[in-house]
């Protein structure tokens, strides 16, 4: 991959990276009920798939637990719940209580993302649109004592609906006990407001291997900035970027539509490391080597839609 494309990719990066590691310190909280039927197993196996045996003793919590047993004889055994609802752009945590008995193989939890009850959502004709795998445990992990394991996730497709969860050991023969599956809402806090610009301006010199900012101008509230691999030019009134790579090819490779005007910016700082516009609550950096930061106190989301097409796609998460 060419330099000019890598920047392409990346932009947007080191916002959302520094968003997602704040909130992630905070610890979220649980704002909804259990959506998952029967996770206690304490009305037998109401909602699951008839591979579930429910006993009435052993239990982590309550009176009863599950178990799924794989004897080695096929690759993997798997309950099934057919269809948890969830919300799209929502983040969920997964937790189950679990004890093995051998360790072998391994136990993985998918969620499948669904548009509704049987309708599986496709990245492509080809492919299923992925999954949510908030829990694996490996071979030899989680034997004896019962333990709780939790994961969290979130679908960034807006016609998702729910989840299809499916909890399963694969490739060894093992007894899981489970108890108390839960998905369940939560939320984190909002995060502290960025301090502009520095937010998108980096100490040192980031900038190297003989790239820089060759240019910036302004035209109302159009903006053309220049670098060694990379051209951009943001309609801040419109709320799109045009990116273009200068190495190798001159090609438009990406647009980033902001979903409606970013608020009317100024050009506050240009050097050979870093452009930087800026507005009362948002900053936009353009770094030397192509890189795009942006930081904003207020709501704001990004589609970047790419400009080179692939003979194969396909959509996978996390």
């Amino acid at each position: 991959m060419d330099r000019g494309t890598m920047a392409v990719m990346t932009v947007l990066s080191g916002l959302m990276a520094a968003t997602m590691a704040w909130s992630l310190g905070q610890g979220p909280q649980v704002v909804g009920e259990n959506l998952v039927v029967n996770g206690g197993f304490e009305t037998g196996r109401e909602g699951w798939s008839s591979a579930l045996q429910v006993l009435d003793e052993g239990a982590w919590d309550g009176d009863h637990c599950g178990l799924i047993e794989n004897t080695g004889e096929t690759r993997d055994t798997a309950i099934v719940q057919s269809f948890v609802p969830i919300e799209p752009f929502t983040y969920y945590r997964f937790s189950m209580a679990a004890r093995r008995e051998t360790g072998n193989g391994y136990v993985h939890v998918h969620c499948n993302w669904y548009a509704a009850p049987g309708e599986r959502l496709m990245s492509s004709a080809q492919w299923g649109a992925g999954r949510a795998e908030p829990v694996t445990l490996r071979t030899g992990e989680g034997v004896g004592d019962w333990r709780q394991y939790s994961g969290i996730f979130r679908s960034v497709r807006s016609d998702v609906g729910g989840v299809q969860l499916v909890i399963f050991i694969r490739d060894g023969a093992d007894r899981v006990y489970l108890d108390n599956v839960t998905i369940e809402e939560i939320r984190y806090r909002e995060a502290p407001a960025w301090e502009l610009p520095g937010a998108v301006v980096y100490t040192g010199h980031p900038s190297r291997f003989g790239m820089a900012v060759e240019g910036a101008e302004q035209d109302g509230q159009t903006f053309t900035v220049t670098t060694t691999g990379a051209r951009y030019v943001l309609d801040a009134a419109a709320g799109t970027m045009s990116c273009r790579q200068r190495i190798g090819a001159d090609r438009e490779v990406a647009v980033a539509d902001f979903g409606g005007p970013v608020g009317e910016l100024a050009l506050a700082y240009r050097d050979d490391e870093v452009c930087v516009l800026q507005g009362d609550d948002l900053a936009i950096g353009f770094q030397g080597d192509s890189l795009v930061t942006i930081a904003s106190n207020r709501a704001l989301a990004a589609q970047v839609t790419s400009g080179i097409g692939a003979e194969w796609f396909r959509v996978q998460e996390p």
